[in-house]
């Protein structure tokens, strides 16, 4: 198989598994109500939209297209912030930036422990957790008003569920995929 269509293959791969965790996660979360909330909708699966790319950027390119699917995400998020003024730009910004680095960095962690092939999904669950509850202390800190408790904690288990979700789809993509030196399916097939 080339490089490109390999690439191409595992980076839909990663795209479906991001939706579906971050759907899935948007659905348990809003008790299945989901559906009725076009803007909930719209944000959890741009997230899960975004961090697969950042994810596939991160395991396939590198930083620099990771970085640039982190603009993605800022974009996006300023899409779903109307109108577009200086406000919605920082708040896009805001949210953007913590969660996009926790995927990138979630994805450096995969890719330095390898050897360790299932299991992993914990750990971006904690980095994406930890990425909500930076973004509540961030935009408090940012209106100048203090962070309640009560709005920290469920930011935190949305971002764990959000990213232990994603994540364990990851790995599923991640174990189905050919290694490099391994042969890929066509050749154990005989095609």
């Amino acid at each position: 198989m080339r490089q490109d269509t390999h690439e191409t293959l595992v980076t839909i791969g990663y795209i479906i598994a991001g939706l579906v965790g971050a759907g899935l996660s948007g659905i348990i979360l809003t008790r299945n109500s989901l559906w009725h909330q076009p803007a909930v909708l719209a944000s959890f699966l741009t997230i899960g939209f975004a961090g697969a790319l950042i994810y596939a950027a991160v395991r396939l390119r590198g930083f620099g297209f990771a970085l640039m699917m982190i603009v993605l995400l800022f974009f996006s998020q300023v899409a779903l912030q109307p109108p577009l003024r200086a406000t919605s730009a920082i708040s896009a910004a805001i949210r953007a930036l913590p969660i996009g680095v926790a995927f990138c960095t979630a994805a450096y962690l995969f890719k330095a422990i390898p050897k360790v092939p299932v299991g992993r999904f914990p750990l971006m669950a904690l980095l994406v957790g930890g990425a909500h509850s930076l973004v509540v202390v961030l935009a408090g800190a940012w209106r100048q008003r203090p962070v309640p408790m009560a709005l920290l904690v469920p930011m935190a288990v949305e971002g764990a569920l959000v990213g232990g979700l994603m994540g364990l789809g990851f790995e599923l993509i991640d174990l189905l995929r050919p290694r490099k030196g391994e042969p890929d399916w066509h050749a154990v097939v005989g095609h």
